[in-house]
């Protein structure tokens, strides 16, 4: 393989410049950014947390049936001793 000038010309112009470079982050700026490490370990947080909530939420729900149906039952009782003071009312005829 022979080398010239024109062949180190060539390859030179290939190369990156000042110019080109001077666009990407610096070591500095790249040290700024978060790891792997890190974004691993704020995902886990982050689904521990979500995990969290999904568990409150669920159980706000189900004490809001419970409340719920502690209320129609109520409403239940009201009716039936609202029908019995009816035929109590009827049989004595007030």
């Amino acid at each position: 393989m022979n080398l010239t000038k024109e062949y180190f010309d060539k390859a030179l112009k290939s190369l990156a410049t000042k110019a080109d470079l001077k666009g990407l982050a610096t070591k500095k700026e790249l040290e700024k950014f978060a790891t792997k490490a890190d974004l691993e370990k704020q995902t886990q947080y982050l689904m521990a947390y979500s995990s969290d909530q999904i568990e409150g939420l669920a159980r706000m729900v189900n004490d809001g049936f419970v409340d719920l149906q502690g209320r129609l039952d109520v409403k239940e009782r009201v009716v039936k001793l609202e029908r019995e003071l009816k035929k109590i009312k009827e049989a004595l005829q007030v």
